[in-house]
């Protein structure tokens, strides 16, 4: 079985069509048909639904599940019993199931602005994880894709987040995505 090709970035810089989402949910849908062991997995798109996040320029914003019209509070594949806590007031966490080894990643698609820098990182129970920050110049032209996968030995009811900041000198909008695979027992 041939793996799902991802969708290319469009002429339009940050214009995610539900052809490039279905593409994407297709990859790891393949991911997991496919993993030689399997257990559990998450996958879900972080802030406002169907609308990109609001990035202020030098702040750091949460994204989370608790955001108004968010993604229904739940992750858009859901196998192995995870869950949301949290509230709408506090962007709501992605609640590990099970103690284990996971692999998080995390895809966020910032809309063009070629001034500043931009930053996306993973958030457990509150605090940066260590190896799970991406920080870079934007693109020169078009939108800025920043993509970063860590392993990380989580434990039952860790809580996942993701963190964004950007310098450009202005609001930019941000269009995030979390996954998190489970590999194996601790």
């Amino acid at each position: 079985m041939a793996v799902p090709a991802l969708p290319a970035d469009d002429s339009t810089g940050n214009d995610w069509t539900a052809a490039k989402v279905n593409a994407i949910y297709d990859h790891l849908q393949w991911h997991r048909d496919t993993a030689p062991v399997f257990k559990g997995q998450a996958y879900a798109r972080l802030g406002s639904n169907p609308d990109p996040t609001d990035v202020l320029t030098a702040t750091s914003t949460m994204f989370g599940f608790g955001n108004a019209g968010s993604f229904e509070n739940t992750p858009v594949i859901n196998i192995g019993g995870w869950t949301v806590q949290g509230s709408d007031a506090n962007p709501e966490s992605l609640v590990v199931p099970e103690s284990g080894i996971y692999v998080v990643s995390v895809f966020n698609d910032w809309e063009s602005n070629s001034s500043g820098y931009r930053s996306t990182q993973i958030i457990l129970n509150g605090s940066s994880v260590s190896g799970g920050r991406v920080l870079g110049a934007p693109s020169p032209s078009g939108s800025t894709m920043q993509n970063l996968t860590t392993v990380l030995d989580l434990a039952a009811n860790d809580e996942l987040d993701v963190s964004a900041n950007q310098g450009s000198g202005s609001t930019l909008t941000a269009t995030v995505y979390l996954t998190a695979h489970w590999i194996r027992s601790t």
